[in-house]
C-alpha cells in the first residue's frame, strides 16, 4: 500500500522518521500530488479544511489527520475527516504492532480499531481506510530523543492596529532583555516588513528573513546544526539576545518558511519571540497559531474595542485553529489611566471576552529610552511603563530549567580551553616594599 504524507509542519521530520518502515512518499503542497496515487494519505492538523476537502472529493484520495490531541474544535475544522489519530497514539500502535509482527491473516480478521489506539471517530468514511490497514515494518522506532529541547514561542500581535504605535516592538525588545537577565537563551525574530525590532536593536549582519529563507532553498530538506545556526543569527549587545531581523520591504515570509526557521532555532532556545505586522489576513492569522502564547496590543481608545474583539474572535475560532484564551494576553497601551484603573481593566476584559489584561501607560521615558536602544525595563524598573510591563515578564523569572545547556556557545571568548576548563585569573603583583 502507498503511503503519502502531507506535512510542512515542524513534526514531519520526526512522523518521517517514525514511519519510515512503510517508505512513504512526503509532499509539502497539494500540487506535488500530481503522478501520485496514494493508498492513504496522511495529514497534519496544520492544513486547511478546504486542502482536506480538495483530496477527498476532487482528488478521491482516503485522508487521516494526524494531530497532538483530537478535540471536538478539531473534529469541527475538519468535519469531512473521519479518521484521526493523535501522535502519541500513533506511537503506540506502530511499537505494539512491531513488537507482535506482522499478522498473516488480516483478510480473515477485521482490524480492531479500538485495539489498535486510533481515536474514535463518530462515523466511517466510504473512501477513508483505517491506520490499521498499513502494511507493517519490521522494525520502527518513534525516534523521539529525551535530551532535544523545545523552545516556549510567544508570538506579539498587533489588535488590529494598522498604524501601529501601541508598544507591540518595545514591549518584545524588553521581553527578549529581560529574560536573557534571568538565564534564557532568546532568539527574536522580527516578521513585521517595516523592521521596528532591527533598528531598536541596532541590528548590523544582515542575518534577515530573506536570508534564511535562502538558506531554506539550499539546505534541501536537511537540518542545520546548532554551530550553522548560530552562524545565521547576530547576538545583540549589550543585553546578549539573539536576532533574525526583517529586510524592511513589502513583502513578508510566507507560513512555511516560518515554520522552517522555528524547526531549525528552536531547539538551541529556550524562548522564541517573533514580531507579528500590524495587519491581518489569514496567512498572519495561521503563523500566530504556531505559537504557544500570544500577547495582543492595542491602543487605548474605546471606539475600537468592538474592533479588537473580532480580532481576538478571529483567534479564538475553531475553524481557523481554535487558540485557548488562556494562551491569549491583551496589552493596551498608550494611555493616561487615573486611580480606577483596576476598575477599568476589569471593564475591558469583560468588554473583549478575555482572561487576561493589562494597561501600559505614557510614558516619554520609554520613547527616550527606545531611541537610544535601551531596555527600560532593566536600565529604570522604576519608570511607569517598566513598572507595568513586569508582570508580562513573570513567566520568563523562573529560569530555563527543563532544558540543556548548548553545547556551542558563541559568546565565549578565550578558545577551546578556556570554554572547557575556564580561564585562569592574572594574578596582581604584589608590591615589592623598598627596605
Amino acid at each position: 500500500m502507498k503511503l503519502v504524507l502531507f506535512d510542512d509542519s515542524n513534526k514531519a521530520s520526526e512522523r518521517l522518521h517514525r514511519l519510515r518502515g512503510y517508505q512513504p512518499e512526503h509532499v509539502q503542497t497539494i500540487h506535488e500530488f500530481v503522478g501520485l496515487t496514494p493508498d492513504l494519505v496522511l495529514i497534519d492538523e496544520s492544513l486547511s479544511p478546504e486542502t482536506a476537502r480538495e483530496l477527498m472529493e476532487q482528488w478521491g484520495l482516503s485522508v487521516c489527520l494526524l494531530a497532538e490531541r483530537v478535540t471536538i474544535a478539531l473534529r469541527r475544522k475538519f468535519p469531512m475527516v473521519k479518521d484521526m489519530v493523535t501522535d502519541a497514539k500513533l506511537d503506540a500502535y506502530l511499537e505494539e504492532r512491531s513488537s507482535s509482527g506482522q499478522d498473516d491473516s488480516q483478510e480473515k480478521a477485521k482490524p480492531d480499531r479500538s485495539a489498535h489506539s486510533i481515536e474514535p471517530a463518530p462515523a466511517k468514511s466510504e473512501m477513508a481506510q483505517p491506520l490499521a490497514a498499513l502494511p507493517l515494518p519490521v522494525s520502527v522506532s518513534n525516534g523521539r530523543s529525551s535530551t532535544k529541547r523545545h523552545a516556549k514561542i510567544i508570538g506579539f500581535v498587533s489588535l488590529r492596529n494598522f498604524s501601529g504605535g501601541a508598544g507591540k516592538s518595545g514591549v518584545a525588545f524588553n521581553y527578549a532583555a529581560f529574560a536573557v537577565k534571568h538565564g534564557h537563551k532568546v532568539l527574536v525574530i522580527d516578521i513585521d516588513p517595516k523592521g521596528p525590532l532591527g533598528r531598536m536593536s541596532g541590528a548590523k549582519q544582515g542575518l534577515t528573513t530573506e536570508h534564511w529563507c535562502n538558506l531554506m532553498n539550499q539546505q534541501q530538506g536537511t537540518s542545520m546544526t546548532e554551530r550553522a545556526v548560530f552562524d545565521n543569527v547576530e547576538r545583540q549587545q549589550p543585553y546578549g539576545f539573539y536576532m533574525i531581523t526583517s529586510p524592511s520591504r513589502d513583502d513578508m515570509i510566507y507560513k512555511h518558511q516560518l515554520r522552517w526557521i522555528l524547526e531549525q532555532t528552536e531547539p538551541y532556545f529556550d524562548l522564541i519571540l517573533f514580531d507579528m505586522p500590524a495587519f491581518w489576513d489569514m496567512a498572519t492569522v495561521e503563523m500566530m497559531h504556531m505559537a504557544d502564547e500570544l500577547m495582543l496590543f492595542g491602543q487605548y481608545d474605546p471606539f475600537q474595542y468592538e474592533e479588537y474583539q473580532r480580532s481576538i474572535e478571529i483567534v479564538t475560532n475553531p475553524l481557523v485553529g481554535g487558540m485557548t484564551k488562556e494562551r491569549l494576553t491583551v496589552v493596551i497601551g498608550r494611555g493616561h489611566f487615573g486611580k480606577n484603573q483596576a476598575i477599568e481593566l476589569d471593564v475591558v476584559k469583560r468588554q473583549l471576552g478575555v482572561d487576561k489584561a493589562l494597561f501600559i501607560p505614557e510614558d516619554p521615558l520609554y520613547q527616550q529610552y527606545r531611541i537610544q536602544q535601551k531596555a527600560i525595563a532593566l536600565e529604570h524598573p522604576s519608570a511607569p511603563c517598566a513598572k507595568a510591563m513586569l508582570p508580562l515578564f513573570e513567566s520568563a523569572k523562573e529560569g530555563p530549567s527543563t532544558h540543556l545547556p548548548a553545547l556551542y556557545e558563541p559568546s565565549q571568548k578565550g578558545g577551546l580551553f578556556t570554554r572547557l576548563f575556564g580561564g585562569r585569573k592574572n594574578p596582581r603583583k604584589k608590591a615589592v616594599k623598598s627596605g
